[in-house]
C-alpha cells in the first residue's frame, strides 16, 4: 500500500483554489479541489468517490494528474475554452458592435429592429463570416 501526504503549502494552495472556485462558480475546479483536500484529510478514495457521485477510479485519475501536474493543473480548470471557438476576431467583433449600433436601417435592412437571423445576415455582408 501506497501513501501519499500533502504538505502544508500544498493545502494552502487548495484552499487558495476552493475559494477561487467559489468565486467563480466553477463547479470543475470546485469539485477537483474538494476531492484533494478530503484526500489530504486521509479520507479514503471510496469515501471521496461516493460523496462527489463518481467512480473510484476518476478519484483515482485525479489524484494521478494532480501528482504528474501539480497545483497548476487546477488553475487551468478554470480557464479550459467551452464551446466552439468563435469565428470572428477581436476586430471583428469591435466593428460588428460599431455596425450593430447604427441600427439596421443604417446597415440596409427595412425592419427598425434587430434580430438574429439580420446580424448573422450582418455578419456575412460585412465581414465575410458565416
Amino acid at each position: 500500500m501506497v501513501s501519499l501526504t500533502f504538505s502544508k503549502s500544498i493545502v494552502d494552495r487548495l484552499k487558495k483554489n476552493m475559494a477561487t472556485a467559489l468565486k467563480l462558480s466553477n463547479i470543475r475546479l470546485y469539485r477537483l479541489t474538494q476531492a484533494l483536500l478530503w484526500f489530504s484529510e486521509c479520507m479514503g478514495i471510496k469515501e471521496i468517490a461516493r460523496l462527489m457521485g463518481v467512480c473510484e477510479k476518476t478519484i483515482i485519475n485525479w489524484l494521478k494528474t494532480f501528482m504528474d501536474k501539480g497545483v497548476g493543473w487546477l488553475i487551468g480548470q478554470h480557464y479550459q475554452g467551452r464551446g466552439r471557438k468563435s469565428k470572428l476576431t477581436k476586430d471583428q467583433k469591435n466593428k460588428l458592435v460599431e455596425l450593430i449600433k447604427k441600427g439596421p436601417e443604417d446597415n440596409g435592412f427595412h425592419c427598425g429592429i434587430w434580430n438574429t437571423a439580420m446580424i448573422a445576415e450582418l455578419i456575412w455582408l460585412k465581414l465575410e463570416v458565416r
